[in-house]
């Protein structure tokens, strides 16, 4: 997800009164009750909902998104994204429909005066506490629009997604240096940047990228059972200075059995085959033998 330029977090107690959630299995959809906590909001007209207490209709006055940061055990925000959610401000609580997180294919777990709320693959989002028979849930921080701005974000419909703020915004960073996103968000050097804490080391795509080859250690003996059974050849150049014959390239080609090291200077790496073939012709007529096989280091110079 975006934020907007024009967004910004606050903690919950910035916004006064009714800012928990109730996790509600009979809730039809989510409802909230405190206008200051929506990302994005547009009023609706023409909808009604009962209230559970004295089943007394009341109106719904807006829908909108709602965004906020839930800590974990190991202190880290996740984010949680909620869309069309109903506003009523006539209600006492705000309201976590368990029936529309279910048809999401979200997960629950109840133990331990907890309800643990689990994503398709079992990970965790986040869990309600149970207080007086009701699971609350506490957010730490809500990403609301600045006063005056209601511009639209970019949301897949009715989802909820959790995702480490920290690694998230190293991701979108190309995959910076750490501390060097973290020193961005401790002096407020890009507007927008949430402040930063805690980012992880497990970034895949940075170990892959610094991960190096297991190097190739010497068997210690010769493979090969006679002359001419394997050859390596390696091409050298271009030479930033020509040869007193005009040549910038070395071509060397080392018999595996006999060690012997025999180079040509060429001019152009193009002559390194027909170099190659007056060198075969001429060994297997002196020694009497086929060459067998060839190898080079793959670096498509020939």
């Amino acid at each position: 997800m975006r934020h907007s330029p024009d967004s910004h977090e606050a903690n919950s107690s910035d916004f006064g009164q009714n800012t928990n959630w109730v996790f509600d299995m009979a809730a039809t959809a989510h409802f909230c009750s405190n206008k200051s906590l929506y990302y994005s909001f547009e009023p609706v007209s023409n909808m009604q909902m009962t209230l559970a207490v004295g089943e007394k209709e009341s109106p719904v006055e807006g829908k909108g998104i709602i965004h906020f940061l839930v800590k974990d055990k190991d202190s880290k925000f996740s984010d949680i994204i909620l869309k069309d959610v109903l506003y009523n401000p006539n209600l006492h609580r705000n309201l976590l429909s368990g029936g529309k997180l279910e048809r999401l294919g979200i997960n629950f777990v109840g133990s331990k005066s907890k309800i643990h709320v689990y994503d398709k693959n079992w990970n965790e989002l986040f869990h309600a506490l149970r207080k007086n028979y009701m699971y609350f849930l506490k957010p730490s921080k809500y990403i609301t629009m600045s006063k005056g701005k209601n511009d639209c974000v970019n949301l897949s419909a009715n989802q909820v997604e959790k995702v480490n703020i920290s690694d998230l915004w190293h991701e979108r960073c190309c995959h910076i240096n750490n501390d060097y996103i973290l020193n961005t968000s401790k002096n407020i050097s890009v507007k927008g940047l949430p402040e930063l804490f805690g980012l992880t080391e497990d970034c895949v795509p940075c170990k892959l990228a610094k991960s190096r080859r297991v190097s190739f250690k010497s068997i210690g003996q010769i493979r090969s059972k006679h002359p001419l059974e394997l050859l390596h050849m390696d091409l050298c150049g271009l030479l930033p200075v020509l040869s007193q014959g005009g040549n910038r390239y070395f071509f060397m080609i080392v018999d595996d059995f006999s060690r012997k090291v025999t180079v040509f200077p060429i001019r152009n790496k193009s002559d390194a085959f027909q170099t190659f073939i007056r060198f075969q012709k001429r060994a297997e007529r002196f020694l009497n033998k086929r060459v067998i096989s060839v190898r080079t280091d793959g670096g498509l110079k020939f």
